[in-house]
């Protein structure tokens, strides 16, 4: 599978461009943004609309639904550092679950170690 590179707004807006001129059909348009045609149509239409911010994602600027917070990172790191430094994963799991109310799952807390030792 090719590998799809990232397209900035001024390059996006330059392909649009050209097929509203003619330049380029729909199908070739669509190729070099790398989506389907209904999803260029998609786009057009919003580019058409709003103009250069129809073609801003939606989500930027965003944080993720599931993103734990800095102060729950910093805990965890804590305990993991000082506390819980001689515990198992599974141990420090269940006791952070338990004594210290933090409910994060094991893999997240494996991954905090790991970044921990690094």
């Amino acid at each position: 599978m090719e590998k799809k590179l990232a397209l900035n707004l001024t390059q996006k807006k330059e392909i649009l461009d050209a097929y509203l001129r003619g330049d380029m059909c729909r199908k070739e348009a669509a190729f070099h943004l790398g989506v389907s045609i209904r999803q260029f149509c998609r786009i057009k239409n919003e580019y058409l609309q709003k103009g250069e911010e129809g073609l801003i994602h939606k989500n930027r600027g965003r944080q993720p639904w599931n993103k734990l917070s800095n102060d729950v990172v910093h805990t965890v790191k804590n305990y993991l550092e000082g506390e819980y430094k001689t515990l198992n994963l599974l141990e420090a799991h269940r006791e952070l679950k338990n004594s210290k109310q933090v409910d994060i799952s094991y893999s997240t807390l494996r991954r905090l170690r790991k970044d921990n030792v690094q």
